[in-house]
């Protein structure tokens, strides 16, 4: 299309509680995975601001719009009961502060913003990280790290190579689907690839594999018809037990090209002791980011068992079990599950968005075997992703 010479460009206006939310999703997706070359809770703080001050410019109706379901509630209500029982109160007090106004300003947000604006306030903070973390490369040579086998490995100004790649791998999924601009998606998707590639994460080559077999696999069910279907599937179950047969058989020739062992860097040992410790306290839990917490009894058995204490117990199920009991770890897996089986409906029938929310959530639960990523920030995603199922399913329009 051509501009006539003199004519006026009719661009779209947004309300003022359009435009902050959008910035709010944008600054969620930048700040709260914690890719800022700063770290500390300002800025996560002024994101939460900003998202809470959109709330002040809706409307009454908009208001009886907000989403809620049980999973939710359950998972928000337990995590700040586990305060009351926490080996360290005031880091799980400090935790629900930091996360919750978040939570109140994703929730609104995601219940009353058009879907259009949610899309895009969700690749804009992508997108800028994407950016951040390529010139980070250039500004601060400092952001690659050289692990003890001698590898030198990417990062950025994510903490750690283990929490920039699954990062990368929900960029890809996001722009892959949800990106109309084809010169933006191929740029977007290769650098998100370079960085998940330079960071020799296991966990992240993973977690890419994944999101191009799933979503190649959705993409083209959504076409086919039941014969077909029933074909892809099958092939895709049988293909995932020879994966796991040949992984089993031949793991330690596997994790030697990475310089690793059978204990994946440690983790087995790590796994055994939480494990350990979550069945000393199986219905609780020790608080929310509480029990690697020192000093602490809790902390010197770690030490003692492992020879070190952790940041993370380096899976999912357990992190969560060790934080909030297998009460929370239930309520986690509800919630996950819920959308992943709910957006596989709608993916199939060829829902792009839905298709990223099935591709994200399959990723998040695999690369949790070896990482934690079943708690929040990624939880906040799963709400989000929850309360737009909640939408379609209450009969509002779904985008094509």
């Amino acid at each position: 299309m051509t501009a006539v010479l003199g004519t006026r460009i009719n661009r779209v206006k947004y309300t003022p509680a359009e435009l902050v939310g959008v910035w709010f999703l944008a600054g969620f997706m930048f700040a709260g995975f914690f890719s800022l070359p700063i770290s500390g809770r300002m800025p996560m703080l002024a994101v939460s601001l900003l998202g809470g001050t959109s709330i002040l410019f809706y409307t009454k109706e908009q208001l009886g719009r907000i989403r809620l379901s049980l999973p939710i509630i359950g998972m928000l209500t337990w995590t700040v009961m586990s305060i009351l029982w926490s080996t360290a109160p005031w880091r799980s007090t400090l935790s629900v502060e930091f996360y919750g106004l978040t939570t109140i300003a994703m929730i609104c947000v995601v219940s009353v913003m058009s879907f259009e604006l949610i899309i895009k306030g969700l690749l804009k903070g992508i997108y800028g990280t994407v950016v951040l973390t390529c010139a980070s490369l250039v500004i601060a040579p400092g952001t690659t790290m050289v692990d003890s086998n001698g590898y030198r490995s990417i990062h950025g100004w994510f903490f750690h190579k283990n929490s920039m790649a699954p990062y990368m791998v929900m960029a890809i999924a996001f722009t892959v689907a949800l990106e109309k601009r084809p010169r933006v998606r191929f740029w977007m998707t290769f650098l998100a690839s370079a960085l998940i590639i330079g960071s020799l994460s296991a966990t992240g080559l993973i977690g890419l594999v994944v999101v191009v077999g799933f979503d190649y696999m959705v993409r083209h069910l959504s076409t086919a018809d039941r014969a077909r279907r029933a074909t892809m599937v099958f092939s895709a179950m049988a293909l995932s037990v020879l994966l796991t047969f040949f992984t089993t058989t031949f793991l330690p020739q596997i994790v030697g090209v990475y310089g690793k062992d059978t204990t994946f860097s440690g983790r087995t040992l790590i796994w055994r002791s939480v494990w350990q410790a979550i069945l000393r306290r199986p219905i609780t839990g020790y608080g929310l980011d509480a029990a690697f917490q020192g000093p602490s009894e809790l902390v010197n058995t770690f030490y003692t068992e492992i020879g070190f204490v952790p940041a993370h117990a380096h899976n999912g199920i357990l992190d969560v079990a060790l934080g909030l009991g297998l009460v929370g770890a239930v309520l986690a897996l509800w919630c996950f599950l819920s959308v992943w089986r709910g957006s596989w409906r709608y993916a199939s029938e060829g829902v792009a968005f839905a298709r990223v929310m099935f591709v994200i959530t399959s990723a998040i639960l695999i690369m949790s075997i070896t990482e934690s990523m079943l708690g929040w920030p990624t939880v906040l995603l799963m709400f989000t992703f929850r309360i737009v199922l909640l939408r379609w399913r209450a009969g509002e329009p779904v985008p094509r």
